[in-house]
């Protein structure tokens, strides 16, 4: 479970500030705002890749933010999605479990476990480079969910997808989020984004983040 209290965190003209938010395990959090309203930033904060100046964010109940990002447990997918360059889909996939020590029986249990769930098994040995943006997104998220985060954040990464692809991974991501109790965080581009995933909105508005519904 993931919950902020009092979070302010350093944004261009001034702070980005959030009283409260939290998510349950399973639940999945929409942040809508303008662009250029500090979505990225607040959503880096958590992670720890940007600063906080003040507030917890708790993880578990555990206070991370003196914790580097490598170590919070925060599976993130980023808007422009990144690749590892020279590794099939499945060494894509099992990539953060095999740096954390997983033996090649687990990471080969939940790559097919995944692949499976989201319908990508026949991707397993295609190169990575030769992917679609479509199939490299779902990869990305796929990676980000190998790793059995206890947040997902996911940075506006269905753009760019058809409309079909789109609404297809976003109601499986959801399925995977239910089903394993991962709290989820998600940049919102689009209402229908909103209407498929979100159990609850936040909107960021002139440096502030407030619940919607």
């Amino acid at each position: 479970m993931l919950v902020l209290n009092d979070l302010s965190a350093p944004l261009e003209g001034g702070l980005l500030r959030c009283s409260t938010m939290g998510i349950a395990p399973g639940e999945c959090v929409a942040l809508v705002g303008k662009s250029g309203a500090g979505k990225t930033t607040f959503i880096e904060a958590i992670c720890g890749i940007k600063s906080v100046v003040s507030g917890e964010i708790l993880l578990d109940g555990v206070n991370v933010n003196s914790l580097p990002a490598e170590y919070r447990s925060i599976g993130l997918v980023p808007q422009d999605t990144v690749l590892f360059p020279g590794l099939n889909v499945s060494q894509q996939i099992e990539f953060g479990m095999k740096m954390a020590g997983h033996s090649k029986v687990e990471r080969v249990k939940c790559v097919q476990e995944l692949t499976t769930f989201f319908e990508v098994e026949h991707l397993l040995l295609h190169d990575s480079e030769k992917l679609s943006g479509g199939e490299a997104k779902c990869v990305a998220i796929l990676r980000a969910l190998a790793s059995q985060p206890k947040l997902l954040c996911l940075d506006e990464c269905f753009n760019g997808l058809d409309q079909q692809l789109k609404i297809s991974m976003m109601a499986k991501l959801k399925g995977w989020i239910k089903r394993e109790g991962v709290p989820a965080l998600f940049i919102a581009h689009q209402e229908d984004e909103v209407e498929l995933m979100a159990d609850h909105v936040y909107q960021l508005h002139a440096g502030v983040v407030e619940k919607l519904t």
